[in-house]
């Protein structure tokens, strides 16, 4: 008797919620969508392009309603997502906030030509920034010619240029990842006819360029030169306090980053690669920075392939370490060593390069360093013109 009085008990729950779902199905519009908080406004497109029927007049109201607040300085967010789109699809990276928000400070500088508006102080925005000029048709150009387009001889897959400078010491400054798919870690700058040096210049483009402004006002004596710089470096510090952008040289997440470094590059901004509580991950090269350009140097002066090749052996034992240690899930070594190379500049080093850093990257997820290492070293070129267009 008592299955039976369950069994009309939980019956009758089932109807009342059902007959509870129907009243307020009756009373749900037809065709209204539910979206959640979390729910962007992208999203609300494509459930209007996958629904049944004619495209739904809310949905619309929406989008329309979010491209009027998409920025205060006016981008839109569908031309936002379209640059965002095409900057990924052919440099395989997402730009930070402050990517957009120094073209639209351009923009307000020169409406016609925000790629030359701060021309006058020596800076020109490339890179990424021909996707949004209109200039990089990404149907045609191929990936490869993407990833290597702006980048100069010592711009490891870590560093990618934005901003031209002087074509003469091959000053550029650009965004530096640890991962690929993660934002910058920071903004930096090099010379690249000095050497592989880069300096990190701020979180954004907005310090670094503030850092380049303040180092140019020091050493220049041509007074409209110097008016530019100050006219430039007002319009950039008022837009910086308007929009809350740091810039300060050194922040708290730059020194946070540098706890993490496993150790120091020739390029100066260290290694980071994951390492676990075990301190698995990561194991030194074991030879000095001096050692390592004494051995470079010593391949890059043979004067004949048999010294080369005898020059080459202290570089072969290395290699084997390097083994042992991928074998022993130490990625991190021959990331190392291939970076140590990759900065000596060598032209005889590229092969050894492509046999440590496309597999070290490939160990760690980082896939598309892989892939701009060797796209790089099949087209490294010298010099300031490295447009792919």
């Amino acid at each position: 008797m008592k299955r039976v009085s369950v069994r009309k008990s939980l019956s009758s729950t089932l109807e009342f919620r059902f007959t509870q779902f129907l009243i307020r199905a009756a009373r749900k519009p037809k065709g209204a969508v539910t979206l959640g908080k979390k729910f962007s406004t992208r999203h609300a497109v494509l459930a209007d392009k996958n629904a049944k029927g004619p495209p739904r007049k809310k949905a619309k109201l929406d989008i329309d309603e979010t491209q009027e607040n998409a920025s205060d300085s006016g981008i839109t967010l569908v031309e936002k997502e379209k640059v965002t789109e095409a900057i990924l699809s052919k440099f395989g990276v997402r730009m930070p906030d402050d990517f957009y928000q120094f073209w639209e400070f351009c923009s307000e500088l020169d409406e016609k030509k925000p790629a030359d508006a701060i021309s006058s102080i020596g800076l020109t925005l490339v890179g990424p920034y021909d996707v949004q000029s209109g200039l990089f048709d990404v149907e045609k150009i191929d990936r490869e010619s993407c990833l290597t387009h702006w980048r100069y001889y010592y711009d490891p897959p870590e560093f990618q240029t934005i901003l031209k400078g002087d074509d003469t010491s091959g000053f550029h400054i650009g965004y530096f990842r640890d991962e690929p798919d993660a934002l910058p870690v920071f903004a930096a700058s090099n010379n690249a006819v000095h050497g592989c040096k880069i300096s990190p210049e701020g979180e954004n483009l907005f310090s670094a360029v503030k850092l380049y402004i303040g180092r140019e006002k020091k050493t220049t004596k041509d007074k409209t030169h110097r008016a530019n710089l100050e006219r430039v470096e007002k319009a950039l510090l008022d837009c910086a306090s308007k929009h809350g952008i740091p810039l300060e040289a050194n922040t708290k997440t730059m020194k946070s980053r540098s706890k993490r470094v496993v150790c120091k590059l020739f390029h100066c901004c260290g290694l980071v690669v994951p390492v676990d509580d075990n301190e698995v991950g990561y194991r030194e090269v074991p030879e000095t920075p001096g050692a390592l350009k004494k051995m470079f140097a010593r391949i890059e002066a043979a004067e004949t392939d048999e010294e080369r090749m005898t020059a080459f052996d202290p570089i072969q034992e290395l290699m084997t370490l390097v083994q042992f240690a991928n074998d022993e899930c130490d990625y991190g070594m021959g990331i190392e060593l291939g970076l140590h190379m990759f900065s000596c500049g060598s032209l005889y080093l590229h092969k050894t390069i492509l046999k440590l850093l496309p597999m070290g990257y490939q160990f760690i997820g980082r896939e598309l360093f892989g892939e701009i290492i060797t796209a790089h070293l099949k087209n490294r070129r010298s010099g300031s013109e490295l447009s792919a267009i």
